[in-house]
């Protein structure tokens, strides 16, 4: 009998009776736990993983911005999660192949059937809802903090903060550096400082909002056209304006009361500032472009500590006047930051192809990491020390009051240079020998800026009068005198130290000058022989001649100057005794000295003392100080602070006269 055949049975999606037979040779090559990959070409790979990581980046942004809607994670954890998620975000899209197979967030969307309308909102913006608008409970407003607002030095610190970042923007838009990655930094801190100050709406703030999001949906390399540099600063500059309109109000009926008021109160909290940690920084298993290591080395440099404690407000300014674009640079946490720029140093970088870029990266890498291993490890720097000119303080390292920090936050002429203050620039070369010499000591800092204070207390020098420094070193002192003082100025230290103490005299003379300051002579002198002293020939400010270098050799001193002599059992004896070569006998002259008080050298300070009592020299005055050195503390010179820090050191700064019964 004739049976008819099966109908056809249509396939289904898993494996039926109908659809599949299984094969025993074939499933016994299966293995169930091998990884099956996209595609076998690494650089396919990466891009396949780089496109993933997008994906995931975009659903778990939108999840946590649907969770801080819900109040369900705390404003705190929602900013740094919203935060680093929008870092990575930005950071994969630095890669140009991804950045192509990427095209732009609504094609993405499209493709992969995305329906996340909370997270391309915030990756529209470019920043966490509690950065975009202050979060009215972390950051309460100053200005309505209270029925009578008051403020702190961390109020003041904002407000610096907030004008600087004003005024940095202005800046690299008047130098037309207009590229996405200069312009949007500085734009997301003035948003971030602004908030920090207060929550209150002002004329145009919005604009400033709206610049950020055109910023955030360029490409990184690209760049404002010439009309939309002018609207951004037409916008700025109503937008600043509207800032120090509502700050000129609340710092009219402002009351310093920083006893009774804390960071609290004002619902500030000093730890908000963001701390990155070693792996928010490009790793390398990424493979980031040479461009983007070498941005972010930058970002990690560290510069030499000024132990500067004035507040001080504006953008830094070159020798030349001009303003210089100041890009704040992020915090890293400390942990692990050696090792990641080991790695970067041993990693072949294998997918830079260009190998000026290795180099550069390499080097910048090294020098990252001589930074962080002490001052003997750096290699040469520079530093700017700033001079008190006028008294502001029976003690000079006694910072200016929160009130004068907080009415300077407003910063109306950027332009004027403060006459009181002189800012002193210093090189220090590499220290390569025990050449103590060529490093700034903090006891130098003290007395320099102490000298504006003694000024009344010294007997009044004549016109033509000239004064010695012994052991200069790079010159900080002596440059302060010849400001301070305006009288001619002779800065001695031993051959090897003279050539840089010539070269930080050179570089501050015009400054010098410019407040009708003495001239300043560089010299060689031995304190084992201080008869012979070897002056250039020229003056700093001028030429001089051979007959008056002989002249020198053969007076005396009314004001001699040392700053932290002692640091071996031979130099007491060495130190005075060139003391009483150099010395003028006359009942108004004058020896001021600071030392350092450090446990290891009080047999040296005693016999120090004893010499100059045993000469017929008498203490006239003195007193004791604290600052601040990126070597270590008062009881070690020997030993360095880890990473360059450095912490306080005591001084003991002295005024010798000759006793009466001479």
């Amino acid at each position: 009998m004739y049976a008819a055949p099966h109908p056809p049975q249509p396939l289904a999606y898993a494996p039926t009776p109908y659809s599949y037979t299984p094969s025993s040779a074939l499933t016994a090559t299966i293995n169930l736990d091998e990884e099956v990959k996209l595609s076998t070409v690494p650089h396919d790979r990466d891009l396949y993983e780089s496109l993933a990581e997008i994906y995931s980046i975009i659903i778990t942004l939108d999840a946590l911005e649907k969770a801080y809607l819900r109040d369900s994670v705390r404003e705190s954890e929602y900013t740094e999660t919203c935060d680093r998620l929008l870092r990575q975000y930005r950071s994969n899209l630095t890669d140009e192949r991804v950045g192509r197979a990427f095209r732009g967030l609504e094609e993405f969307k499209r493709e992969w059937g995305l329906d996340v309308p909370k997270a391309t909102e915030r990756l529209r913006i470019g920043l966490p809802a509690t950065v975009e608008t202050a979060p009215a409970n972390s950051h309460r407003p100053l200005s309505t903090a209270s029925s009578q607002p008051s403020a702190t030095p961390l109020a003041a610190q904002h407000l610096v903060t907030a004008s600087e970042n004003f005024i940095t923007l202005f800046d690299a838009i008047r130098m037309t550096m207009l590229s996405k990655d200069t312009l949007h930094p500085i734009l997301v801190e003035i948003i971030q400082a602004v908030n920090k100050v207060t929550d209150r709406d002002f004329e145009n703030k919005g604009k400033i909002v709206q610049w950020l999001i055109t910023l955030n949906q360029m490409r990184a390399a690209e760049e404002l056209s010439a009309e939309q540099a002018r609207e951004l600063q037409f916008d700025l500059n109503a937008a600043y304006d509207g800032f120090k309109g509502v700050l000129k109000v609340w710092l009219g009926s402002t009351t310093m009361d920083g006893a009774r008021l804390t960071a609290r109160d004002l619902g500030i909290d000093a730890e908000d500032d963001d701390v990155l940690d070693v792996l928010d920084l490009p790793q390398l298993y990424t493979k980031p472009p040479a461009r983007t290591l070498l941005s972010t080395l930058d970002d990690l440099s560290s510069d030499p500590p000024s132990w500067e404690t004035t507040p001080r407000s504006g953008t830094p300014r070159s020798q030349s006047g001009t303003s210089t674009p100041f890009k704040r640079r992020p915090k890293v946490r400390s942990e692990g930051l050696p090792h990641y720029l080991t790695k970067i140093i041993s990693s072949p970088l294998a997918w830079i192809d260009d190998d000026g870029e290795k180099e550069q990266v390499w080097e910048a890498a090294s020098q990252r990491l001589s930074e962080r291993s002490g001052r003997t490890g750096r290699g040469a720097m520079s530093r700017i020390l700033y001079i008190p000119l006028t008294p502001t303080s029976d003690v000079p390292n006694t910072p200016l009051s929160d009130d004068t920090a907080l009415h300077s936050a407003i910063v109306e002429d950027d332009d004027n240079a403060d006459p009181s203050i002189l800012p002193i620039h210093l090189h220090e070369p590499a220290l390569t020998a025990d050449n103590l010499g060529l490093k700034t000591w903090a006891s130098s800092y003290l007395l320099a800026k102490r000298l504006v204070s003694l000024q009344k207390a010294l007997p009044c020098l004549p016109p033509d009068a000239k004064i010695l420094e012994l052991g200069a070193g790079t010159g900080l002192v002596g440059m302060a005198a010849a400001a301070i003082l305006q009288r001619q100025v002779y800065l001695t230290d031993l051959a090897a130290i003279v050539p840089n103490l010539e070269r930080n005299v050179r570089a501050n003379a015009l400054a010098v000058a410019g407040l009708g300051g003495g001239e300043m002579r560089t010299g060689t002198l031995d304190w084992s022989d201080p008869g012979s002293v070897t002056f250039s020939l020229t003056t700093i400010a001028g030429p001089g001649d051979a007959e008056s270098e002989m002249q020198i050799l053969l007076q005396t001193f009314p004001l001699l100057l040392a700053a932290d002599p002692l640091y071996s059992p031979d130099h007491p004896a060495l130190l005075t005794t060139a003391i009483a070569y150099h010395l003028s006998r006359s009942a108004e002259a004058r020896v001021v000295v600071e030392i350092p008080l450090r446990e290891g050298f009080a047999s040296e300070r005693e016999d120090f003392t004893a010499r100059m009592l045993a000469m017929g020299l008498e203490v006239r005055d003195e007193g004791e100080e604290v600052g601040y050195d990126d070597w270590g503390g008062a009881d070690d010179r020997d030993g360095e602070a880890e990473g360059g820090v450095g912490g306080e050191v005591r001084c003991w700064w002295s005024v010798w006269g000759w006793a009466a019964k001479l």
